[in-house]
């Protein structure tokens, strides 16, 4: 097995064997146009990211057309406050799931073997998932209708999107390495 992908086996490498010069080009010219690409790439993703976010705020904002999400769910009178627990305990529950890989697995370095470290975050994090969207359909049904599942994909997408523009300082701490920065 190549050594990339002994160093990260859960990714699929594309490469070209041969790269052509057309006349008057050198290799320079290549790596410069290839930098051009991944600026763009990079300046897409972020377009997107900001499209997703922004979609996520105007729905919260807007809500039903009259009174902004949060007081149009936390108005209505049918609602018990059980379907509140039963939508934000297992969100917290998957919050606190997602910085226990990140704190003890690195779940933000890429090729880290954070699946084969903790089976159990996927089943358990997916279940948490299932239980709050029910909990949240619940709560927006009135607000939305049967549009509710949609609004619900979108604003879990904005706030998944929110998480790409959090500095790498958030996310880059090991274990031990707060200690170190307080210590000192």
């Amino acid at each position: 097995m190549h050594p990339t992908l002994k160093k990260y086996p859960d990714e699929i490498l594309e490469a070209q064997d041969e790269v052509t010069l057309k006349a008057g080009e050198n290799f320079d010219c290549i790596a410069l146009v290839q930098q051009r690409a991944r600026r763009r790439h990079q300046l897409r993703a972020k377009v997107e990211r900001v499209v997703w976010i922004l979609t996520s705020f105007c729905i919260i904002y807007y809500g039903d057309g009259s009174v902004d999400l949060v007081t149009a769910s936390t108005s209505q009178s049918g609602v018990l406050w059980s379907w509140y627990v039963l939508a934000f305990l297992p969100l917290g529950i998957n919050m606190w799931i997602m910085c226990h890989l990140v704190r003890r697995h690195q779940l933000q370095h890429r090729g880290s073997n954070w699946s084969r470290k903790a089976p159990w975050a996927l089943p358990a994090s997916s279940i948490c998932g299932i239980i709050s969207f029910i909990g949240f359909a619940k709560l927006f049904w009135h607000v939305y209708g049967w549009i509710t599942p949609f609004v619900e994909v979108f604003l879990c997408i904005g706030f998944l999107m929110i998480t790409c523009f959090f500095p790498d300082v958030c996310f880059s701490v090991t274990k031990g390495d707060h200690l170190k920065k307080w210590n000192s």
